[in-house]
């Protein structure tokens, strides 16, 4: 009897929770501006391209620096600092440094949500069924090779942003 409940109790815990609780998934980090004109073409496929993914394990991470060039001092060390906390916050510092050393707008990181290795990185003018393809290879990626064995080959990655 303790074994039929007990094995009801595991059943049930297994059936409660989603099929990918335990799958690791990505984080794609866009960086954008209002002053950007790469990212009024690219901003809109990459939404587009993550609106059709139909998967829970894609995080979406937006760091608008619209203020870095147009605001005050006041605006730009608010957008710094927040930018700072957002990227502690979610675990991904490195992400902050990396963007200092390669300060450009109009791309995306994509990381293992997992182990925060770089997957992909995606910039200028491509169209939502290149970025759905690059998507779907680094979910594909963080699924099938253990952190440490995901090799970002053809990341396309400023050197930065390799250098975890």
């Amino acid at each position: 009897m303790r074994l039929t409940a007990l094995l009801f109790l595991i059943l049930v815990g297994a059936l409660s929770r989603p099929a990918h609780a335990d799958t690791p998934g990505i984080q794609i980090i866009n960086f954008t501006a209002d002053w950007c004109p790469t990212c009024h073409i690219f901003d809109p496929a990459l939404h587009d391209a993550v609106d059709g993914m139909s998967h829970q394990q894609v995080e979406w991470i937006s760091v608008d620096l619209t203020y870095a060039r147009t605001g005050t001092q006041q605006q730009k060390d608010e957008m710094w600092s927040g930018f700072l906390n957002r990227m502690q916050s979610a675990g991904i510092e490195q992400i902050y440094h990396a963007y200092n050393q390669y300060p450009y707008t109009g791309y995306a990181v994509v990381i293992a949500s997992d182990s925060k290795e770089p997957l992909v990185c995606m910039q200028g003018v491509m169209n939502s069924r290149e970025i759905t393809f690059r998507l779907r290879r680094a979910l594909n990626e963080v699924q099938r090779r253990a952190p440490g064995r995901r090799v970002p080959e053809g990341s396309g990655c400023p050197e930065p942003f390799l250098s975890n």
